[in-house]
């Protein structure tokens, strides 16, 4: 008897518990309002960085944001120039890690100011201890 109980119980706690699946990493802000988001560019980075603007925009309500590719003094490799109305970059790549630090100030608080934003590496990578086979190092 004490047994089944446990079980029961055990599945009753198990409806009630959500796994992540790790999509939500740190963007977990969902939007607070339409934005307006301005690019004439198009490309599969370019449509990600629209729709994480649509889906974790929590600015002004019905802003614009003007996402530009284009080469700039201060820009280098993937880097950006973030403002609080638009990001500039060199590559695709860069719009993207423009938008994720535009959207990462809003969830934070921090100060949108207008600045040049460069890679420390040529190559960005996310250098995690997992192996693919489920080994850990």
């Amino acid at each position: 008897m004490k047994v089944t109980i446990n079980i029961v119980i055990l599945v009753l706690i198990s409806f009630y518990l959500h796994a992540e699946d790790g999509h939500d990493l740190w963007l977990r802000g969902k939007s607070t309002g339409p934005v307006n988001v301005i690019c004439s560019e198009n490309s599969s980075v370019i449509n990600m960085a629209k729709h994480e603007l649509h889906q974790c925009w929590q600015g002004k309500a019905n802003a614009s944001v003007v996402l530009t590719v284009k080469p700039g003094k201060l820009i280098k490799g993937d880097g950006y120039r973030i403002t609080a109305n638009g990001i500039q970059a060199n590559t695709d790549r860069g719009i993207l890690y423009g938008v994720y630090e535009l959207l990462r100030r809003q969830q934070t608080g921090a100060a949108v100011k207008d600045e040049a934003v460069n890679p420390s590496y040529e190559r960005r990578i996310l250098d995690h201890w997992d192996n693919l086979n489920g080994t850990i190092e």
